[in-house]
């Protein structure tokens, strides 16, 4: 992505630095989305498992981008124990998109649901959100 191309897709009202942690097992597409969120200002901390996850310092982290399906266990089991020592804003990311598969990742604690392949923008926006309102309106999809 050239400058002007990253200049543009930064999304209104992100402010940069605020730290991500990426969860996500398949290497390929964690280098990806880490890379698009380094380029639009966020410092990313990535995790490719739930026992990864458990080790990272909650204290860093102003948003989580979890994956649903990991290795050795659930995005839905692995936020309420990540929220046991810190809150922070979350966002759901899995290849289902069903009412369903909306409401089990909303019951578990996630503020917002991506369905991949993800949208781009979307994440973005999504992103931007939870940092201003983390309790705000729902994006599903």
């Amino acid at each position: 992505m050239s400058d002007s191309e990253s200049n543009r897709a930064r999304p209104s009202g992100a402010v940069p630095r605020h730290r991500v942690l990426l969860i996500e097992d398949h290497a390929d597409t964690a280098e990806v989305m880490a890379e698009l969120l380094r380029e639009v200002g966020y410092d990313v901390i990535m995790a490719s498992s739930c026992e990864e996850a458990l080790r990272v310092d909650l204290g860093r982290v102003d948003v989580i981008v979890s994956d649903l399906g990991l290795p050795d266990g659930s995005g839905l089991d692995l936020l309420p124990k990540l929220r046991r020592t810190h809150y922070a804003p979350a966002l759901a990311l899995s290849g289902y998109g069903m009412d369903a598969d909306v409401r089990a990742a909303e019951a578990a604690g996630f503020e917002r649901h991506l369905t991949k392949p993800v949208d781009f923008g979307a994440l973005f926006e999504a992103l931007a959100q939870l940092l201003v309102d983390p309790q705000g309106g729902k994006v599903a999809g």
